[in-house]
């Protein structure tokens, strides 16, 4: 199949939002790097969500001060779950501390997915204030059966332990425990 390059040249205002294959007839992955007035459109688009997606999915990939706080709003503001997730997502993608702290201000979401998203997304972060977010969201959960466990000492939780005399994984053995415990509650 031939490529066809076709260019149209717009007399008067620049548009606000360009997209190609607004329909979603090709099958076909095109990359376009918006300029920034125009991902803040897309963003604002309340009409068009996955308009919204693509405008996360390249502000994700941009590291500046502009972009965490276009995917900051878009986290607290947008009215369709899925966008909030991907906000959240991308967020964590950026690692850098401003990622972190536009997180743990995002906490209070309204949909439980998104909160779970952005709890999730949290943890990501290795950092004390990262786990103090998690322990203070359990600890407002008002869920009995949500409950944190973490080792002791931080770090991944598939490690063999020592502990009570007999070797085994961790996590699996925090799963026993828990089993038990629950039972005795009964």
């Amino acid at each position: 199949m031939p490529i066809v390059n076709n260019v149209v040249l717009i007399r008067g205002p620049c548009p606000q939002v360009v997209r190609f294959d607004a329909d979603y007839t090709m099958l076909a992955k095109i990359s376009f790097k918006v300029p920034s007035p125009m991902l803040s459109a897309q963003l604002a688009d309340k009409e068009d969500v996955i308009g919204r997606l693509l405008a996360i999915e390249q502000l994700s990939t941009r590291h500046d001060k502009e972009a965490l706080a276009k995917l900051k709003q878009a986290l607290n503001d947008d009215a369709f779950y899925g966008v909030r997730i991907e906000a959240s997502k991308s967020l964590r993608a950026d690692h850098s501390d401003e990622a972190l702290e536009a997180l743990l201000t995002s906490t209070k979401q309204s949909d439980a997915r998104v909160r779970l998203q952005v709890m999730v997304d949290i943890g990501g972060f290795y950092r004390d204030t990262a786990f103090g977010a998690a322990r203070r969201a359990v600890d407002a959960e008002k869920n009995p059966a949500i409950e944190l466990d973490a080792p002791r000492y931080g770090g991944h939780c598939g490690f063999i332990s020592n502990e009570g005399g007999a070797r085994r994984f961790w996590a699996e053995q925090r799963v026993v425990d828990f089993c038990a415990a629950l039972a005795t509650r009964e």
